[in-house]
């Protein structure tokens, strides 16, 4: 039987006044046991750096990482991807999540597109006050212009870092690699 899933609720503020610290990995594929073993690593590792959130991005079969997400002690938003199994959306929510931390907001969007999403749109329409928006996302290549509409100053997602994208980004474009993310929401550095 499937571990149960325990999860903190989302926060409604940074822990540090004006800074943002996020802990992000992605494309993981745990699909057997040592990656699952990996990502508990990783979950430990996530607590020493005591992030505001975790960004999960394409982690794919609920049924493995349920015992690895349980030792976590941050709360998460996480997107099954492109080779997510039937089910997901019942173990981790609805394919669009937002969490608004103080002047943050992140928008997490399961899905495959890269281009306008009318549901991502109104996820951030909802949070007008935002100073600084992150969208965390499955595929790399965002369309630099739906960035600009959105107003992003982050991207996440779950493939692998491009440089092409990146140069092409009017945001800050993250790939799937394990990183400790601190912004200073004063200079956005």
């Amino acid at each position: 039987a499937t571990e149960p899933l325990r999860r903190l609720p989302m926060p409604s503020k940074l822990k540090r006044a004006g800074r943002l610290r996020l802990v992000k990995f992605g494309h993981l594929d745990t699909w057997h046991q040592r990656n699952a073993e990996y990502l508990a690593i990783l979950a430990d590792l996530t607590n020493l750096f005591d992030p505001d959130l975790l960004l999960i991005a394409n982690e794919v079969n609920w049924q493995y990482i349920t015992g690895a997400l349980n030792r976590l002690r941050v709360p998460y938003l996480i997107t099954s991807g492109n080779h997510g199994l039937p089910g997901f959306g019942n173990f981790f929510g609805p394919d669009v999540q937002r969490a608004d931390l103080g002047p943050v907001t992140i928008v997490s969007y399961n899905g495959p597109s890269t281009g306008p999403v009318p549901e991502v749109a109104a996820a951030f329409a909802a949070a007008p006050r935002a100073e600084y928006r992150i969208l965390q996302g499955v595929e790399s290549g965002l369309d630099p212009e739906w960035a600009r509409t959105l107003g992003l100053d982050m991207y996440v997602c779950a493939h692998g870092f491009k440089k092409e994208h990146a140069l092409r980004s009017p945001c800050v474009y993250l790939g799937k690699e394990f990183q400790v993310v601190d912004v200073d929401l004063a200079t956005q550095a």
